[in-house]
């Protein structure tokens, strides 16, 4: 609806970081991404925790993932579904560190951590604030955060980048984009305004409250971004050889 609207700046997407990944799972879609919508701002970006069944015989990150080369396809990982993000931070696990950690998606990420904290599946990556208070609970056990920089909420648990894998960042990220032909003042004077409000404190506690970070970049950083993340997922989905079913 987006792509073909008015390029007047008066129709807006608020997109997730699938908006990266679904060209290259999908074998058509509708719209060219990097053609047809224009990137304006970068709201926010929440990451991934890497938990565990307390059953696993690992409570660090390190010994999960020498567990899991150990046993080639023994563990399982769950996620929301095939091509998913917390299904893309396994399979840039996978191609990082050489395993063979087996993904099993689920209908939603409700039904993945429901199976994860059962002990039907051993691994899973899940957004950070879904997964606190079973964590806190003891039902499952923390191995890693998915951000470039530690959690305050959790500070004890290791980034993946620190635990051996510079670079390493997977998260659910949300940004505006219009019609790909609107005006570049429009898109500024759009961005501007939001990312005045997002920094407004009220706005901003909202989101630093659900474990997520407040970004407010300009168009000009926010494109970029999207270019990266696409050939970053891109690599990953044709390493795996995900496809959507």
């Amino acid at each position: 609806i987006v792509a073909k609207s008015a390029p007047d700046g008066h129709t807006l997407l608020i997109g997730t970081s699938q908006i990266v990944v679904n060209p290259s799972v999908y074998a058509k879609l509708p719209y060219n991404t990097m053609t047809d919508l224009a990137p304006v701002t970068q709201i926010s970006s929440q990451p991934y925790m890497l938990s565990a069944h307390p059953s696993l015989p690992a409570r660090t990150f390190k010994e999960a993932l020498a567990l899991a080369k150990a046993r080639p396809s023994a563990l399982h990982c769950s996620s929301a579904g095939i091509g998913s993000g917390n299904h893309l931070a396994c399979e840039l696990l996978n191609k990082l560190a050489g395993t063979r950690i087996v993904h099993v998606p689920y209908k939603g990420s409700v039904a993945a951590i429901n199976d994860l904290i059962g002990g039907q599946v051993e691994l899973g990556f899940s957004n950070a604030m879904a997964v606190i208070a079973h964590i806190k609970a003891g039902r499952l056990q923390p191995l890693a955060i998915t951000s470039k920089q530690r959690a305050a909420m959790l500070p004890d648990v290791p980034t993946v980048a620190e635990s051996g894998f510079p670079g390493f960042e997977a998260s659910v990220w949300f940004g505006v984009f219009v019609a790909g032909a609107t005006p570049r003042d429009t898109i500024r004077r759009i961005a501007t305004e939001i990312g005045r409000v997002l920094h407004m404190p009220d706005v901003s506690k909202v989101f630093t409250s659900e474990g997520g970070e407040v970004i407010a970049s300009s168009p000009e950083q926010f494109s970029e971004y999207v270019k990266s993340e696409m050939v970053k997922w891109t690599d990953v989905v044709k390493h795996a050889g995900i496809k959507a079913e």
